[in-house]
C-alpha cells in the first residue's frame, strides 16, 4: 500500500509551532506515529527542498519544484499500480485523485494510534532546576 500526504495541507491544519522548516521537522514526526514502518509514505510538498532532517527511511519526501504539489501528487500516484490512499483536506485534489481510484482520507481522519501516545515522554517542569540554568547562563557558565 502506497500512502499519498499533501504536505502543507496537512501541515497547515495541524497548527504547529516554529518556522517553516521545524513545523515541516514536527510533521515528520508526527507521520513515523500514525503508520507502521512497513508503509510506504510519500509526503509532497510545494517547492523546491528545504534543509529539514528526515530520520525516517519509510517517509519519502517530494518537493514540486515549478509545479503544484497538487500536479505532482497525482503525478506519483499514476506511476502507482498499488492500491493508494491520499491524505488531503483539498476537496479539488481529492475528486482528481478519487477519479484515478484512490482512496482519499481527510486531515481530520487521522488519529495517533494509543500506543504511539503511551511511547511519548512527559518530563514534568521543574522550575528550580529552570532558575539554576537561568542563572548559570546569565553568568555564561554555560
Amino acid at each position: 500500500m502506497a500512502i499519498y500526504i499533501d504536505g502543507f495541507n496537512l501541515l497547515k491544519s495541524k497548527g504547529f509551532a516554529g518556522d517553516k522548516v521545524s513545523q515541516m521537522e514536527q510533521l515528520l514526526n508526527y507521520i513515523s506515529k500514525l503508520f507502521p514502518k512497513s508503509e510506504t509514505i510519500h509526503l509532497v510538498f510545494d517547492g523546491f527542498k528545504a534543509p529539514i532532517r528526515n530520520e525516517y527511511s519509510f517517509i519519502k519526501i517530494h518537493y514540486s519544484g515549478n509545479k503544484t504539489a497538487d500536479d505532482l501528487l497525482v503525478e506519483l500516484v499514476k506511476k502507482n499500480k498499488k492500491p493508494q490512499i491520499a491524505i488531503t483536506s483539498d476537496n479539488e485534489l481529492g475528486s482528481r485523485l478519487i477519479k484515478l481510484g484512490t482512496t482519499v482520507k481527510k486531515n481530520s481522519d487521522l488519529k495517533i494510534p494509543q500506543k504511539a501516545k503511551e511511547k511519548e515522554k512527559i518530563i514534568p517542569f521543574d522550575s528550580h532546576l529552570f532558575d539554576e540554568l537561568y542563572l548559570l547562563n546569565n553568568k555564561g557558565l554555560l
